[in-house]
């Protein structure tokens, strides 16, 4: 009986503190409800409620990963929580895309800038990170593609120097590595 006292007591002063807006004395408090009943349900959602609002604030000052902490640590309190594991998940999907976007972008820059070898690395990460998106997998073939053809165009055009400046045999073995790209 004592020990409900104890607890309903701490979990008053945190309540007081949370309406106060002091967070970390509010956390102390169901913190302390946890040490002597580490089931006690209230508690357990409380501290939960402080990681999660904890976790929107890091989303929306743009900090992905302290949120997916935050999150993880809410989690941690109420496993069997639904809505935030449905929220945890969106976060995670929202990461995943922004940071897909970004690949690609960087990809296409590199692709105008004719890298086609940094564009491929570039969207191979993308396809890791998201295999089935036709779009991305789409996209790294063509510059795959785009690859090969400059690469053919540079051979046609160093084997027609080499001929122009009377080098035949050299000129040779390029369109000979030509023709076994084509």
């Amino acid at each position: 009986a004592s020990r409900a006292g104890l607890c309903e007591a701490h979990l008053k002063l945190g309540d007081a503190a949370m309406k106060r807006g002091r967070t970390k004395e509010a956390a102390l408090s169901y913190q302390r409800v946890l040490e002597i009943n580490a089931e006690h349900t209230e508690a357990r959602q409380r501290m939960a409620e402080i990681s999660r609002q904890r976790a929107e604030k890091a989303l929306t000052d743009g900090r992905d990963e302290d949120a997916l902490n935050a999150f993880a640590e809410a989690l941690k309190y109420t496993p069997e929580d639904e809505i935030l594991s449905a929220r945890v998940e969106a976060v995670r999907a929202e990461k995943k895309a922004k940071i897909i976007a970004s690949l690609v972008s960087r990809s296409e820059r590199e692709a105008r800038e004719l890298n086609w070898d940094g564009a491929i690395r570039t969207l191979e990460e993308a396809v890791a990170l998201s295999p089935e998106d036709s779009d991305i997998q789409k996209k790294l073939s063509n510059a795959r593609d785009e690859r090969h053809q400059q690469k053919l165009a540079d051979l046609k055009a160093r084997a027609q120097g080499l001929a122009n400046a009377e080098k035949f045999d050299e000129a040779l073995k390029t369109w000979q590595e030509y023709l076994s790209l084509a």
